[in-house]
């Protein structure tokens, strides 16, 4: 949606001017409606998803030394960002990676839509038999 306002706006991706036709404008308008209904279709049914009890994850759960569950792993949150959170990097086949332990030097982002569960700090590092449960999952 925001690349079509940009266009609308006469800017085309990269800041530079842009020459709108009426061809141009009738087909941006067109798609400018398009994408506003397919965004009120995924966010209701984000919103249904959330109201039967399904956990949809974002930046508000979690905080730098979290850990956050992908697959069959835990990672320790190193940053928490806007559409991801950034992991120790690499494919690690220790269950639990943290910045301490990590074998890599890179680090990766992990999409919120790729979080299974989410464990704090606390309860990671406190007990280590709770590293194979789920306290919070979206399951």
């Amino acid at each position: 949606m925001r690349r079509v306002h940009r266009r609308q706006a006469g800017q085309s991706a990269h800041g530079f001017p842009l020459e709108l036709t009426p061809d141009m404008v009738a087909e941006l308008g067109r798609r400018e409606e398009e994408i506003a209904e397919e965004l009120t279709y995924w966010r209701t049914l984000v919103a249904q998803a959330e109201a039967d009890g399904f956990k949809v994850w974002g930046k508000a759960d979690f905080t730098k030394g979290d850990f956050v569950r992908c697959g069959s792993r835990w990672y320790e949150v190193l940053r928490v960002n806007a559409k991801t959170l950034t992991v120790p990097g690499g494919p690690d086949i220790k269950p639990v990676v943290s910045d301490e332990n990590r074998a890599y030097s890179w680090n990766d982002r992990l999409p919120y839509d790729r979080v299974a569960g989410r464990m704090s700090a606390e309860e990671a590092r406190g007990n280590p038999a709770q590293r194979t449960a789920a306290p919070q999952t979206s399951d």
